[in-house]
């Protein structure tokens, strides 16, 4: 059983990470990408900044499901979310998008046996 579970959790992984447009990453109250993403108790993410925002102006229910917020405990920073965002970010910041050439160039100097980027 374990190594089914295993099976699925990087299906399901490789499947969120190569989506670069997945909703996954997008919060549902500002639409933009998960900014210290928290998680309330019915499962639903956003970002920090919108759900106190949110919670100031339409008092404490979830903007997705109505479920009502009962307190601080209810809200809890979603690690797993934080670590695929920096995975995906570093994924995204490590290769250079094929519409785009690489503008650097590594030329060595024979004379002087020295290497400069260009």
């Amino acid at each position: 059983l374990p190594s089914i579970l295993d099976t699925q959790n990087k299906t399901v992984h490789r499947a969120i990470m190569s989506s670069p447009e997945s909703s996954f990453f997008e919060c549902p109250i500002c639409l933009s990408t998960f900014q210290a993403p928290v998680m309330l108790a019915c499962q639903h993410s956003f970002c920090w900044k919108c759900l106190q925002k949110y919670m100031k102006s339409d008092g404490r229910m979830c903007p997705v499901c109505r479920e009502r917020i009962k307190g601080d405990s209810d809200i809890t920073r979603n690690l797993l979310l934080e670590q695929l965002l920096s995975e995906k970010n570093k994924d995204s910041t490590s290769s250079v998008p094929p519409d785009r050439p690489n503008n650097f160039v590594r030329q060595t100097n024979e004379s002087t046996k020295t290497d400069t980027i260009t």
